[in-house]
């Protein structure tokens, strides 16, 4: 399908990833899709739409009117799966909402048919919610379910996203620490080929003083102090 295909270029694609919302909107038979990451005491930390406008997100973000969202208690309570909307909330009863009038019909809009669910994060929650306009047909049975098929990817893909950004955070934090030392910082496998080096390695490799890499890895230039290189790394590996 092509839909998991987009959902798991956005691991690594900002493009695709900014485009989530749009995809699983088109799953669902939507008009429009909006994903949200909540800390743990429900403050919004990022927000993705498609189909609202800029100045609608904005709104609705700078008079916190997602906070009188009638859609989310119904949808925190069903914890960790989609459900639609329509049957916790009709379309008519959402129509009379403050929600409605301050967030969509201010705008012109009649967003009020809502498939949504929260999900459990390890530092919050991930919302989802996707929509269609007053006058339209509620979801169906087979609009949840095509949504739902597609779901676990879209978590394994959140997943991810999130253990690519801890590994680049952990990398950067080492690359700095290694950068404050005075000495060149060589990390090197079993057979001596760098893995991690910090500028002043860099230095001493380009200089060639002493140390040089070769396509085989690190290597002392001198032959009796390249034996003793090699003995070392191989010493370290070994225990």
């Amino acid at each position: 399908m092509e839909a998991i295909a987009n959902i798991y270029d956005a691991i690594g694609d900002e493009g695709a990833f900014a485009r989530i919302p749009e995809t699983i909107a088109s799953v669902a038979g939507a008009r429009s899709g909006i994903v949200q990451i909540f800390d743990r005491n429900w403050e919004i930390k990022d927000v993705g739409t498609s189909y609202f406008t800029d100045d609608m997100l904005g709104r609705y973000i700078e008079h916190d009117l997602w906070r009188l969202d009638p859609w989310k208690a119904p949808a925190v309570e069903a914890l960790n799966r989609l459900i639609s909307m329509d049957q916790a909330m009709p379309a008519q009863q959402v129509a009379q909402t403050a929600f409605f009038h301050e967030n969509f019909r201010h705008w012109g809009d009649d967003t009020a048919h809502c498939l949504a669910g929260v999900f459990d994060l390890s530092d919050g929650y991930l919302s989802v919610g996707v929509h269609r306009g007053l006058a339209a047909p509620d979801f169906s049975e087979d609009d949840l379910a095509r949504t739902a098929s597609v779901w676990p990817h879209v978590l394994r893909m959140f997943e991810l996203r999130r253990r690519l950004h801890d590994a680049d955070m952990r990398g950067a934090l080492s690359g700095a620490a290694l950068d404050a030392q005075q000495n060149a910082v060589f990390v090197v496998d079993r057979q001596g080929r760098p893995q991690l080096m910090n500028r002043q390695a860099e230095a001493l490799a380009v200089a060639g003083e002493g140390l040089h890499l070769t396509a085989i890895g690190l290597r002392a230039t001198r032959n009796a102090e390249a034996n003793i290189l090699e003995q070392a790394v191989h010493s370290a590996c070994t225990r």
